[in-house]
């Protein structure tokens, strides 16, 4: 795919030459890119133009220039640099002075956040809220109300143009499949526990006399194998009925543990791996791991160079037992396997398929 460099100030527009691009698209909207930029004599017009605030235009998306830093090699120059993509800035830069109060559709909110900067969406209402509360809605830039809203309906948008798509989620259920020793190689586990506890209390309203009208508390299945860690009260004079204080309590306790996955995948088209798109749910087993789970493909990296997409794997909510259970049984499914793994390398080399990394799988265990 081509890039273009635009001139904020002039307007020229010269083609990108002799440049690694990685375009990375997430699925809460983000989308960037990575560039590094040789200095030659025929990309010349064009690297003369990369400067911070200077436009990319990759695809069917404006990139602003952020963060460039340049060094040499040998005689030759090299720019490396990030670019957000456009509606960072455009929206960061339109402020809303007026304010809402009262009960607004989603439309009506991100008409109110956009008006002005050019932008509209587009807006599947399956499975959202027909409308919600609020209170001083504005007086913010365009950006922040835009998140708000977004936040306040529990949804998913991607940009392409000056375009929003906005669906409570953004994806496929597919039967792409990766599995160990079969199109995956070299899985890393990381499981991290630093936030973790187990125990919460929470206090609602408080009577004149400093007693409580209702109070409630919490303990994890968890602490059963990781013992009581407490986490901060809830203090919170909204509530006067337990049940309502106990769900929201266990709402706040932060009792579940990130998994982070990463692994290099064969993308065998023989196996039916194939057209993988941000948002889509695969299925991904890992023997080693006791890892059979479906995931969904949170990240997409593409390169201009011919390379490989990556794919990054986002957080799927699975059971604290059933999960501890199949890590106890990791070095057991370990048994044997140096055999059968140099036996699938070979079949791959045979099938002469290209490796592919397939970033950060970060699994989510909760009781």
């Amino acid at each position: 795919m081509d890039a273009y460099v635009r001139s904020l100030t002039t307007g020229q527009e010269e083609m990108i030459l002799d440049a690694e691009i990685t375009r990375k698209n997430i699925t809460n909207g983000q989308k960037t890119l990575d560039v590094t930029a040789r200095q030659t004599e025929r990309g010349q017009a064009a690297f003369s133009l990369l400067m911070n605030e200077n436009y990319v235009i990759y695809g069917d998306d404006e990139y602003v220039i952020k963060n460039l830093t340049q060094s040499t090699k040998g005689r030759r120059t090299i720019k490396t640099f990030t670019a957000e993509h456009r509606y960072y800035e455009d929206l960061i830069s339109m402020h809303i002075y007026d304010t809402l109060t009262g009960t607004y559709s989603l439309q009506q909110l991100c008409d109110f956040a956009l008006a002005g900067t050019g932008y509209s969406v587009q807006i599947d209402t399956t499975g959202l809220d027909a409308s919600v509360e609020v209170e001083n809605f504005g007086d913010d830039n365009s950006s922040a109300l835009f998140q708000s809203a977004i936040e306040k309906f529990a949804c998913e948008y991607e940009i392409t143009g000056k375009v929003f798509k906005i669906a409570k989620e953004l994806s496929r259920h597919t039967d792409n499949q990766f599995r160990y020793l079969m199109n995956v190689q070299d899985p890393q586990m990381q499981i991290d526990t630093t936030n973790l506890c187990t125990y919460i209390r929470g206090f609602g309203k408080q009577n004149d006399d400093g007693s409580y009208v209702t109070t409630a508390e919490y303990t994890s299945p968890l602490a059963s194998t990781y013992g009581i860690r407490h986490a901060t009260p809830v203090r919170d004079e909204r509530f006067t009925i337990h049940d309502d204080l106990l769900a929201y309590i266990k709402e706040q306790l932060t009792d579940s543990i990130p998994i982070t996955i990463t692994l290099t995948a064969l993308q065998l088209e023989r196996l039916g791996v194939q057209d993988v798109q941000k948002g889509d749910y695969c299925w991904v087993t890992l023997e080693p791991f006791g890892i059979d789970l479906e995931l969904r493909v949170s990240e997409v990296d593409d390169y201009n160079t011919g390379k490989s997409p990556a794919y990054t794997f986002g957080t799927l909510q699975k059971k604290a037992e059933d999960v501890l259970a199949g890590l106890s049984k990791s070095a057991a499914a370990m048994t044997g396997l140096g055999k059968k793994a140099s036996e699938a390398l070979t079949m791959a080399s045979a099938l002469n398929v290209s490796a592919v990394r397939l970033g950060d799988v970060e699994g989510e265990i909760n009781d």
